[in-house]
């Protein structure tokens, strides 16, 4: 009874405009002891985000967050979510205005995503990457002219720029992040340091004699251009380094003592801490995607986020992308989720290998779509006893074949490849 009172003052919190459609819960949650509860409350919420519009909406059209019908808390939640509305519009505005630009100088238009680190000189006729999954650096610039020796003291001036960059002044100056005000600064130890500190180890060396280093291993080509190219594009010279082959290794060896307290704190598994990290973003501190979800271990603000911010802090808030930025805040909500899918939405699923693979799936894709695996529609629920009469093999096969994106599916294949690199981690 004390579960259901907790379920109830869940509930209460809500706001009597989700009682009624809730009440199924309630049975349903007692029934299956409380095995999926927070999941399908979830699942609940987001089905009727149809009628909270519609309550939210004021006589004009317009989300009207202090109308009477809402309590002091709907009142606080709505505005909540219509402030983030409003940054995620402005975002995408920003972005899409950055990409306009960048585009009218280059044929392919790259931005920082979940693994590439992508910046422009101001005047956009430079552009440097860090490609985090090829692990190499590449240097890019429209000036056919450029000679041999201009060449080299380019790679060199880049150089020196990236290795200096660190993730908080990179945020900084990237523009779509200032045009929503989301450059505050981490307090995180590798938010201060080099961008590329994996490849500072050696104390003894000087920044000049690695960029020297890096530079004899360039390899300098002629980029493509395409057919329909405008007067203002030419063929840029690309600059490409190979990292040693050791860099992945270090990179993730700077976030050790973060994953091992906060897998320890949440009851997991360090290696498949470090897996889903390794998968969602190849530890690119400036990882962000298009939904977008920022950071490390690319936590969504607006639903894994939320529900970390529950765990964490008893509150419904949807953290901003500075908070996800910080590497420490980052990897204790990546872990803190995966916990609430162990221990909480998928703890129905008996055998702990079976569990493993629900939980990495349902990492990306969300426990209801894992449902949908194996029974056609997303109430876990009912979809628990056919998972668990299947060997934790055939539950893999299942999710591998049924899994509704095929983006889940390689996306399970690469964490359960991966999480062996780091067993002795």
């Amino acid at each position: 009874m004390k579960k259901v009172s907790m379920v109830m003052s869940t509930l209460a919190l809500l706001g009597s405009s989700y009682l009624v459609s809730s009440c199924f819960l309630i049975s349903s949650v007692i029934a299956d002891e409380f095995d999926d509860a927070f999941a399908e409350m979830d699942r609940q919420i987001a089905s009727n985000e149809k009628t909270k519009q519609e309550l939210t909406l004021s006589p004009s059209g317009k989300v009207d967050c202090n109308r009477k019908e809402l309590s002091e808390y709907e009142q606080w939640k709505c505005l909540q979510e219509k402030e983030y509305e409003a940054y995620k519009l402005a975002y995408f505005e920003a972005l899409n205005d950055y990409k306009d630009s960048i585009g009218k100088y280059w044929d392919k238009v790259e931005v920082t995503d979940k693994k590439n680190w992508v910046e422009y000189s101001d005047d956009l006729q430079t552009k440097r990457v860090v490609d985090y999954e090829r692990n190499e650096i590449r240097i890019s610039v429209i000036d056919p002219a450029q000679g041999n020796e201009a060449i080299q003291k380019l790679i060199d001036a880049n150089l020196k720029h990236m290795l200096e960059k660190t993730p908080n002044t990179a945020r900084q100056a990237d523009p779509v992040l200032k045009s929503v005000g989301s450059t505050q600064a981490a307090n995180d130890k590798q938010s201060k340091t080099s961008m590329l500190s994996e490849l500072l180890n050696n104390q003894n060396q000087s920044l000049n004699a690695k960029v020297a280093e890096l530079r004899k291993t360039a390899v300098i080509t002629r980029g493509v251009t395409s057919n329909n190219q405008s007067v203002d594009k030419t063929t840029p010279i690309v600059v490409t380094i190979k990292l040693p082959k050791n860099s992945l290794g270090r990179r993730a060896a700077k976030y050790e003592d973060m994953v091992k307290q906060n897998a320890s704190k949440n009851k997991l598994d360090p290696s498949l801490v470090y897996a889903i990290m390794h998968t969602e973003s190849a530890f690119n501190p400036m990882a962000r995607s298009a939904v977008p979800a920022y950071g490390l271990m690319q936590i969504v603000p607006e639903s894994a986020g939320r529900d970390v911010s529950m765990r964490l802090y008893k509150k419904d808030q949807i953290f901003p992308a500075a908070y996800l930025y910080d590497a420490s805040n980052n990897v204790e909500a990546g872990s803190t989720y995966l916990n609430i899918l162990y221990y909480s939405y998928l703890k129905g699923v008996k055998d702990p290998l079976s569990r493993k693979y629900c939980v990495i799936a349902a990492y990306n894709t969300g426990a209801g779509n894992v449902a949908k695996a194996f029974i056609g529609s997303r109430k876990l629920r009912k979809a628990l006893p056919k998972i668990n009469s299947m060997t934790p093999e055939q539950v893999y096969d299942v999710l591998i074949d049924k899994l509704p994106y095929e983006e889940t599916q390689e996306y399970l294949k690469r964490v359960v490849k991966r999480q062996k690199l780091y067993v002795s981690a």
